[in-house]
C-alpha cells in the first residue's frame, strides 16, 4: 500500500514537472529559433552576420510591429489569408495548428481570466470549471432596451486538454461558486484532466 501510494505521488509530480518544464523549453526553443531565422533573413542586408544582441533587439521590434499590424483590419486580412493558404497544405497545416494551440495555451492565462469558478453546465447536477471574464456584463440589452447584464457574469468554459477552445456563457451571479485556487492552478488541473489537483 505504501509503495502504491509512493508510486502515485511520483507519477503525479512527474506529470507536474512535465507541465512546468515542457512549455518553458518549447517557448525558449521557439524564441531562439525565430531569432536564428530572422538572422539568416536580415544578415545579407547588412553584409555580415549581426551579433546576437542586435538580432534580439531587431526580433523584438519586428514581432511588436507584426503584433500592431495584425490588430488592424488590413493586417488581420493578411493574417487570415496566410492562415487560409497554410490550411490547404496537409502536413504543414497540422504543425501550424498545433503551434497555434500551444501558443494560445501559454498565453490564455492572463489578466482577462480574473477568477476560477464552478458553474452547473451542461445540465443541473453537473459542474464545470470556468473563468470569469467580466464580473458585470455591460452592453447586453433585450429588445425593449432593458439591461440583462446587471446580475450576470460573463464566463469562459474551456475544454480539456486544450483550453484555447470552449464556450462563452452569461451566468447569474448567484449561480456561480468561486474557487480558492488561482487561474494558473485551475489551468494545470484542466490541461491534466484532473490529474494535477494542487
Amino acid at each position: 500500500m505504501i509503495k502504491a501510494s509512493m508510486w502515485t505521488y511520483i507519477k503525479r509530480y512527474f506529470i507536474y514537472g512535465l507541465l512546468v518544464i515542457v512549455p518553458t523549453i518549447v517557448t525558449i526553443w521557439f524564441f531562439v529559433a525565430s531569432i536564428q531565422v530572422l538572422s539568416r533573413m536580415l544578415s545579407p542586408l547588412f553584409g555580415h552576420k549581426l551579433p546576437f544582441i542586435w538580432m534580439l533587439l531587431l526580433s523584438i521590434v519586428i514581432v511588436t510591429l507584426v503584433g500592431m499590424l495584425s490588430r488592424l483590419f488590413i493586417g488581420r486580412t493578411i493574417v487570415d489569408y496566410i492562415d487560409g493558404i497554410i490550411a490547404k497544405i496537409p502536413i504543414i497545416r497540422t504543425v501550424y495548428t498545433s503551434v497555434q494551440q500551444l501558443v494560445g495555451t501559454l498565453t490564455i492565462r492572463n489578466k482577462h481570466l480574473s477568477k476560477a469558478v464552478l458553474i452547473e453546465y451542461p445540465r443541473p447536477g453537473v459542474w464545470a470549471m470556468a473563468f470569469i471574464t467580466q464580473h458585470t456584463v455591460s452592453g447586453l440589452y433585450d429588445a425593449s432596451g432593458q439591461s440583462l447584464g446587471a446580475d450576470r457574469c460573463a464566463v469562459f468554459v474551456p475544454t480539456t486538454p486544450n483550453p484555447t477552445s470552449g464556450f462563452f456563457l452569461f451566468v447569474k451571479k448567484d449561480e456561480i461558486i468561486e474557487l480558492s485556487i488561482s487561474v494558473e492552478q485551475s489551468m494545470k488541473m484542466l490541461i491534466s484532466a484532473g490529474i494535477l489537483t494542487n
